[in-house]
């Protein structure tokens, strides 16, 4: 659980800032990012649960740097899926400039 606060920690400003960059909308681009954070952070929970039986529990160099690139993999499509989640329950593209 560590991880996934971490990486909401990790994620959320950098989200925040592209996406007002882009959107130049507050409200949309908070909502964009915290959709982003929230699955990032739910991603890099499942797949670190994931990560454990199939990866065992080594200590070392090898076992620390697959389980963080599973992590963060996880961390990526949970974001990505909850942004599209997100633009298919809106019914609109979230990109967009209004």
């Amino acid at each position: 659980m560590a991880y996934a606060i971490l990486t909401g920690a990790v994620v959320f400003w950098p989200a925040l800032i592209i996406a007002m960059a882009v959107l130049r909308a507050p409200m949309r681009a908070f909502v964009l990012a915290g959709a982003f954070t929230l699955g990032a952070m739910l991603g890099s929970f499942f797949s670190l649960m994931a990560a454990e039986p199939l990866l065992g529990r080594h200590s070392g160099d090898a076992g620390t740097l697959y389980t963080f690139a599973f992590c963060s993999l996880g961390a990526i499509a949970g974001g990505v899926l909850a942004v599209y989640l997100l633009g298919k329950l809106a019914g609109e593209s979230l990109w967009r400039r209004q």
